[in-house]
Parts: C-alpha cells; sequence; structure tokens
C-alpha cells in the first residue's frame, strides 16, 4: 500500500484563513459590479457569527449557498493567485520532499472544494478532501471537519489505495486524524490548546514551528 501525506490547509499549509479571505474576496468583487444585495447579505450573515447568534458552519454554509454561482472559475482562479503569498514554505519544503520519495499528497480540509480543487492541482497534489458547496438550502450540508474529516478521509484514502502515514495540521479539530495516525504527526504553529489536547490524547507529534 502507498505512503500518503495529509495536509491541512488553513493554518498548515497557509499561514491563513483561507475562508475569512474568501468572503472578503467576493465582497470586493461584488461591490465592482455594483451586486450590492450580495454585499449587504454576506456581511449579514458574518455579522451574524461575530454576535455569535449562529455557528461558523451555519455561517460558511449561508456564505458559499450565497457566492456558489458568483465565484465563477475567472474569480476562483483571482483568489487562489492571491492566497499563494501565503504558503507556509517548510511545510511545503517537506510535501515536496515526500513527493519525490513517492508519497501521495492529499490535502484534507474544511474549507470548500470550489477553491480548494484549484489549489490542490496548483501544488501538484493528487487528491483533497474539502466541505462540498452546497448549491440552494435544500437538503443536508456539513463541514468537513473532526470526526467528518477523519472518515472522509481516511474513506478517500483507502479508495486510492493509500496509507495515512504522516498529517501535518495546526489544530485540535483534528484529533481524530492525529489519534488515528500512528506514524508521523507534525504540528504546525499549534496553539497552546492544541499541544494540550494532544497530550492529553497520547499523540505522538514533531513541532514545526
Amino acid at each position: 500500500m502507498r505512503k500518503g501525506l495529509v495536509v491541512d490547509l488553513d493554518g498548515s499549509l497557509m499561514n491563513t484563513n483561507t475562508f475569512q479571505k474568501y468572503i472578503v474576496f467576493a465582497i470586493k468583487e461584488a461591490i465592482l459590479v455594483c451586486r450590492f444585495d450580495l454585499v449587504i447579505t454576506l456581511l449579514y450573515w458574518v455579522a451574524l457569527r461575530k454576535c455569535r447568534c449562529i455557528t461558523h458552519e451555519r455561517m460558511k454554509y449561508h456564505v458559499l449557498v450565497k457566492t456558489c454561482f458568483f465565484m465563477d472559475t475567472r474569480r476562483l482562479e483571482l483568489f487562489v493567485d492571491c492566497l499563494m503569498n501565503d504558503i507556509n514554505v517548510g511545510v511545503r519544503k517537506i510535501i515536496e520532499a515526500k513527493k519525490e520519495q513517492g508519497y501521495y499528497i492529499c490535502l484534507s480540509t474544511a474549507a470548500p472544494e470550489n477553491y480548494v480543487r484549484i489549489i490542490s492541482e496548483r501544488l501538484g497534489f493528487e487528491g483533497f478532501c474539502a466541505s462540498s458547496v452546497p448549491v440552494n438550502k435544500e437538503g443536508e450540508w456539513f463541514e468537513n471537519v473532526r470526526d467528518m474529516k477523519k472518515d472522509k478521509t481516511l474513506k478517500f484514502l483507502r479508495e486510492k489505495e493509500v496509507k495515512m502515514s504522516i498529517l501535518m495540521t495546526d489544530h485540535y479539530d483534528d484529533l481524530p486524524l492525529l489519534c488515528e495516525n500512528k506514524d508521523y504527526n507534525y504540528l504546525v504553529n499549534p496553539s497552546l490548546k492544541t499541544l494540550k489536547s494532544c497530550r492529553m490524547a497520547g499523540v505522538r507529534f514533531k513541532l514545526l514551528v
């Protein structure tokens, strides 16, 4: 079975929160074409989240529903252009080294697949797991995070006949995946809460700062 390296996006591969930047980018683009209805709607959902009236997952869901058609291929490509300056150089060096050794590289993240797909292709990764992009308000939608992320990522890797050997992440939300991986875990610039959570769970890791 081929060895795989799984890397998280926000705070790990990228030194930023890409979804926050996605919202700001979409608002700016909407202003440029006088789509003030979209601007107001996005600000409304962001405000609800800032006031803690809704969960982050709920905010993300509504933002994606409202932007899924507006953020077309051209705009998504421009957005990813902006993100390329936020790549964590240390993380990318490890990824490139493992790629040369034949590792399967998988980007696994809670970010939406509309721009995760482009990032994955730009960096030459072989696969990705991300949150889907809802096109309407019908049906259930779940963010690719915590146990959902673990199950989806491991299922994806099994289908590719890949065994997770290296996991790179910055966040305690990935504890389910960290506990699953018995080989090499990298914690990228982790918070004190992440360090404490990993130690309490008995996760073996190497710091990458």
